[in-house]
């Protein structure tokens, strides 16, 4: 499922003519400045939810949670109904996926 999310979070939309709504488009629809843009952010994290429902069902999540440090580097916390969490991070200013855990058994 990890990288099922990634793919969906990277995927620009109107990629698969058979599902042109397919994808969040996160290296290119949001971008991150130098201040915190929480309308952005908000904006993010309905994408995420509304995308994961309609592509990845199979995904339960009970919480979605964003993060933007000073660096510029986001954090998306997907909170499991298991009680775990998948936990991607993005570079904003390089625009790649950085290495964290892919799914954390102990709660948050």
């Amino acid at each position: 499922n990890y990288i099922l999310i990634i793919r969906l979070l990277l995927l620009d939309p109107g990629k698969y003519q058979s599902h042109p709504t397919m994808g969040i488009g996160l290296r290119t629809k949001y971008r991150f400045g130098s201040n915190k843009n929480d309308n952005i952010l908000q904006s993010l994290q309905a994408d995420i939810k509304e995308q994961m429902s309609k592509f990845l069902p199979q995904v339960s999540y009970k919480n979605i949670e964003l993060v933007l440090d000073n660096s510029n580097r986001l954090g998306i916390i997907i909170e499991t109904d298991e009680g775990g969490a998948y936990v991607i991070g993005y570079d904003t200013e390089t625009q790649g996926i950085e290495a964290a855990a892919s799914y954390v058994l102990d709660n948050l």
